[in-house]
């Protein structure tokens, strides 16, 4: 990577993460402050980085109304902590992306398809396996859960195929963070 990168950060990953394990905290904007402190932190040296988050109900939930079915359509609190965090990361001056009925995943993948297309490099900081099918020579997954960086041979190790095959194998085995069943009969091994 060079000082150059292009560092896009899932906010919406992160956010959902934080406020998942924030239910002890006092503070009912600990989620929102620790998000905020977290980008702050892993944009820190970098000359060129935005934010990416959801913009909204999913157009894949029109597609397949079981898409993402367990989890709840709107969480308010949570909500509530994604704006807090976005407007003090765009008084920060970070760009802060996001489209009407796409995922921060969706974002990501496009400004990386557009990095690329211009010679650029690319730092993803997310834990959404989905953006693994985005690593290549030039784009490198961190996660947020423990720094490890994603590299093409590190997600062929991990799971056993190269990221370009990455989404043809969650099309088979399925994803059920996302609730997306698989091809019957059809499980990691076989897939």
């Amino acid at each position: 990577m060079s000082d150059n990168t292009l560092l896009l950060v899932d906010l919406s990953n992160l956010v959902h993460a934080l406020f998942h394990v924030s239910g002890k905290e006092p503070d009912p904007d600990w989620t929102s402050q620790r998000a905020l402190a977290r980008v702050r932190a892993v944009a820190h040296g970098h000359r060129h980085a935005a934010i990416a988050a959801e913009g909204g109900r999913s157009f894949r939930k029109d597609l397949d109304a079981t898409y993402k079915g367990h989890r709840p359509e709107v969480n308010e609190p949570l909500q509530h902590q994604m704006r807090l965090t976005l407007e003090a990361l765009k008084a920060d001056g970070f760009p802060c992306w996001s489209a009407k009925g796409f995922e921060a995943d969706d974002v990501i993948a496009t400004a990386t398809t557009q990095a690329l297309a211009c010679d650029g490099d690319v730092l993803i900081i997310s834990d959404d396996k989905d953006l693994l099918a985005l690593v290549g020579e030039n784009v490198t997954v961190k996660r947020w859960r423990d720094g490890e960086l994603r590299t093409p041979d590190v997600v062929m190790a991990k799971l056993g195929v190269r990221p370009d095959q990455f989404l043809d194998y969650l099309c088979l085995v399925g994803d059920t963070s996302d609730n997306v069943k698989g091809a019957t009969g059809i499980g990691g091994v076989k897939a």
